[in-house]
Formats: structure tokens, sequence, C-alpha cells
């Protein structure tokens, strides 16, 4: 064997002005992680209950008219998206001419710190969503 490929090398004494420092997470990266998270947390909480609505709202599972229909002669009690076409028998609009199936009316007046609702109208007509062949009845007074 050539003694040519083994070399050895004298490592430098440690200058004593250098010191080692060991892996650190500083506290600053640890403080403004923290305060993130106290941040998050409070702006979800600020939205109440909207937040729960939202949440249902954007993970409900899309099922099509024939599927709802099954799912409701079944019994189950599951939030789905239904999409399709909204026919009503009945004439109803808004004040720009718009035809409607549904409106909600709340007034609130703020009483110190909250909001309380002093007139609450709902109006609808019976209407049913399309989609194909299938059909599917939606009940207005349970909105």
């Amino acid at each position: 064997m050539s003694g040519r490929f083994l070399r050895a090398f004298r490592f430098p004494a440690p200058d004593a002005s250098v010191g080692i420092i060991g892996a650190v997470v500083p506290l600053l990266v640890v403080a403004a992680g923290l305060a993130a998270l106290v941040a998050g947390v409070g702006v979800l909480r600020s939205f109440g209950p909207r937040y729960r609505v939202g949440r249902l709202l954007s993970t409900t599972p899309r099922v099509s008219v024939g599927e709802a229909v099954a799912l409701a002669r079944e019994d189950t009690q599951r939030y789905v998206r239904v999409d399709g076409r909204i026919d009503s028998e009945e004439e109803f609009e808004d004040a720009d001419h718009r035809p409607l199936v549904f409106r909600r009316t709340r007034l609130e007046a703020r009483r110190g710190s909250r909001w309380e609702a002093f007139e609450d109208r709902r109006e609808g007509v019976a209407f049913h969503v399309n989609e194909g062949l299938d059909s599917i009845g939606i009940d207005s007074d349970a909105l």
C-alpha cells in the first residue's frame, strides 16, 4: 500500500478568542412564534359561531341530487352540498326584479357592546333543485 494517500493533518489549536456556541434557538424567534399563535387563536375566536358555520360549509361533501334523495329516504341526518338548477312555481323578486326563492331581513340595534335583533322577517316560496332528471324539494320554512 502506498503511503501517499494516508496523510495526517494537524488541526490548528482552538483560538481562545472564538468560543464554541451550541445550537440554541433564539428567544426572539420563540417569542414571535408564540405571538403569532396567540394572534391566530384570537382571530378565530373573534369570528364566534360564524367560524363554525364557515367550517361546515367548506367541508360539506358534494353529492348529486339523486344521492341526496337516497340519504333523505334513509333518514340519515348529514350536511351535504347539492348543486343544480333552482326552480319555483311562484314568482318572488327583490327590489331590482331579480328572481328569489328566500329572503331574510334582520334588523339589529346596538345596546352597549352587543347587537340585539328586534326584527327578523323571513320570506320564501316553495322551490326545488333539479339536476338532470332528478329533483329534490327544499323546505324553505326549515331554512
